[in-house]
């Protein structure tokens, strides 16, 4: 089984941003659901706000860490765009859409695969990411995964991907 954890709120979209005390809250009520789940490895973006959503787990269970710049955000363009939500809705519709020279989803579906195939098979890994490459990967799996479903995802959201390839939203 492999697990895929969005991080907890924080307070910003930069590669160094923290945690929110809301989101340091939620990082602390995670410990006993990631507990029940008996992880192996955990993959962790190397955002900041992705590791400091799994800190107190890691620290109270000391599991082992991979960092792995695949599980960073997608970078949707490298300019400020005033109607993002608009573009962003569009490379769920166009996986080949391109926003000023940002990734495609299609190109960030398939870096953040690479991941999820790197994975033992008989691991019981957590894949710690973010909102929207999160959704890639679970669309890779569930195509009724979609921009409504990435407004949905809440800070943090959990996500199960059994053997049969099979996506479940996990209760926190």
């Amino acid at each position: 089984m492999i697990y895929v954890l969005r991080h907890c709120k924080a307070t910003g979209q930069d590669f160094d941003a923290a945690l929110t005390t809301d989101g340091i809250k939620s990082a602390q009520q995670l410990v006993p659901v990631l507990a029940k789940l008996n992880i192996d490895h955990i993959y962790v973006s190397e955002m900041n706000r992705t590791y400091e959503s799994i800190k107190p787990y890691i620290t109270k269970y000391q599991t082992p860490l991979t960092y792995d710049s695949r599980l960073n955000e997608r970078i949707l363009s490298d300019l400020p765009i005033d109607n993002w939500l608009i573009e962003l809705k569009m490379t769920f519709s166009d996986f080949n859409y391109r926003i000023h020279n940002g990734k495609t989803s299609l190109e960030a579906q398939q870096r953040i695969l690479e991941v999820f195939k790197s994975i033992p098979v008989n691991e019981q890994a957590l894949i710690v990411t973010h909102g929207n490459i999160m959704s890639l990967l679970l669309n890779h799996f569930d195509k009724q995964f979609g921009f409504e479903e990435w407004k949905a995802l809440k800070n943090p959201d959990l996500y199960a991907i059994d053997e049969a390839l099979q996506v479940k939203h996990v209760t926190i």
